[in-house]
């Protein structure tokens, strides 16, 4: 077997790498059409690049960066929605009513009325 016809097997018989090409192709516009809707638009996209990643390195390449800039993105998401769910950091809370120092002016009288 010679280098030439082990790049072949490698890469797959044109006839499927066109109807791979093709349909990955469609799918992913598809996708891009309906990113403006609401709806699964960013899936579809991901679907036509796995498919066309099955045959094309450079959609490979672009999948796995997209996956990489989700997972970072989904990473953030919950980090900050775990910071949320501690609660304010104490350090940078307003002081209590009662302590001295530096905060704001509480009314005198208790009530709540205009200062």
């Amino acid at each position: 077997m010679d280098a030439c016809e082990n790049r072949r097997r490698r890469r797959g018989s044109l006839p499927k790498r066109v109807l791979v090409g093709i349909a990955g192709g469609a799918i992913t516009v598809l996708g891009i059409a309906l990113m403006p809707l609401p709806g699964p638009g960013t899936l579809i996209v991901l679907a036509g690049l796995s498919i066309l990643a099955t045959e094309f390195l450079f959609a490979r390449r672009i999948r796995h960066w997209v996956q990489t800039k989700w997972r970072a993105l989904m990473e953030g998401l919950r980090a900050r929605r775990h910071r949320r769910r501690q609660g304010p950091d104490p350090w940078l809370a307003p002081p209590e009513s009662g302590s001295a120092g530096v905060g704001p002016r509480m009314p005198s009288d208790g009530g709540g009325g205009q200062f």
